[in-house]
Formats: structure tokens, sequence, C-alpha cells
């Protein structure tokens, strides 16, 4: 499969279009989105797919695929057709443990979890920045997490600009860094009428 950068902002399949190929993201991130149950026929943002991840594998199994993709980064992506991924599974004991390990891998990506609408905001980005590595949240736009927890941009700058103020991260324009995991892990699991979270917990601070 070539090698095939793309700029942010890129679209690499539709939902609902026909899934004649499957992806491979080598660099960059990648959002999915799907149309949400109610009436406005709105597109939600509920999954990243960062660097080693496979694309569209739902096309194996069925003629559409569930999802959109779009790059929020510059990505470098690989695609094979459909029938040579299945002609390669069928000729390559190897080759088809490989693919398995990365399905299994993606599979763990959407396990049940809470995330939109569930809990706090600031528990909610609690959580999200706790699953989800640097490397990752300093380069999906920050409109997009807010999206994918279910929030609107400016509930999100509010939850960051909270949990700065607690010294459970450190917040720039370009960068989000966790100072206190303890606080957050804390935080996330923080509901209503509980207690507040314990605001001297241990600190695990990155190097500067």
């Amino acid at each position: 499969m070539a090698d095939r950068p793309r700029p942010a902002g890129t679209w690499l399949y539709i939902e609902g279009e026909r899934a004649d190929k499957i992806w491979y993201v080598k660099r960059g991130v990648v959002v999915l989105s799907r149309l949400s149950d109610d009436s406005h026929g709105n597109s939600v943002a509920w999954a990243v797919r960062p660097a080693g991840s496979l694309l569209g594998m739902e096309g194996l199994v069925r003629n559409d695929y569930l999802d959109s993709a779009r790059a929020v980064t510059d990505v470098v992506i690989c695609a094979a057709s459909r029938d040579e991924i299945r002609s390669w599974l069928d000729g390559s004991g190897s080759a088809a443990c490989g693919m398995l390990d990365l399905v299994l891998l993606s599979q763990d990506r959407d396990a049940p979890r809470p995330g939109r609408g569930a809990g706090s905001a600031d528990a909610r980005v609690s959580r999200w920045l706790l699953e989800n590595d640097a490397d990752v949240v300093n380069v999906i736009p920050r409109a997009v997490i807010a999206d994918l927890l279910g929030m609107l941009p400016e509930t999100f700058s509010r939850a960051l600009a909270s949990l700065s103020a607690r010294g459970a991260i450190s917040v720039t324009r370009r960068s989000i860094r966790i100072l206190n995991a303890a606080l957050l892990r804390t935080t996330a699991e923080f509901s209503p009428g509980s207690p507040p979270p314990y605001q001297g917990a241990e600190v695990d601070r990155l190097p500067a």
C-alpha cells in the first residue's frame, strides 16, 4: 500500500458511501463522526483514530461505511481495496494475526465508557485527558475535542480554566499538560452531591 499524504481537513470517506477500501493511519490523527439520532441530521464526532489505526474495517462485513472519517491533522495514510484485504487475510496466517491485533485495538477504543453528556464538564474533560496521550490531545483542534465530549467549545474552555485554576493541568494556546494526575482521576470520578475533590492530592508532575 502506497503512502498517501493528506492535509488536515480532508474527508477520507463519508458515512453511507460504498466501503470499497480499508485505510491505515500511518501518521497523524483522524476523527470519526456519525449522524446523530435527532431529527436535524447532525453529524457527531465520537472517536479518535491516531497513527497505527485501521479505518473502514466494517467494509469486510458490510457494503457501506458506518462513519465519516476526517483528518484533523496532516496525515499519511495507506489504502487497500476490500478484495485485496480479504485475499491477504485468506493467504497469510501471520498477516491475519497482525490484522486481528489491530482490529482488537480499534474495538478496545470503542468500548462503552462515560463520554458525551455523562457527568460534569470538568469530569468529562478529566476523563478524556487521562485516556489520551499528549501527542493526540495537543494536535486535535479544541473545537473537535469539545464535540467529542458533547459540549460547546466555550464550555470546554471553561472546564480547562477550572482544572488549570485547581492545579490539575497547565494550559496554553498550543498545549495542555497534566500536572496532577491524581486530582484529574478524582475529578473524573466525582459525581454531583459528593464532597468536592481534595485539592491537596499527590502531584504527578511532568518535566518542564
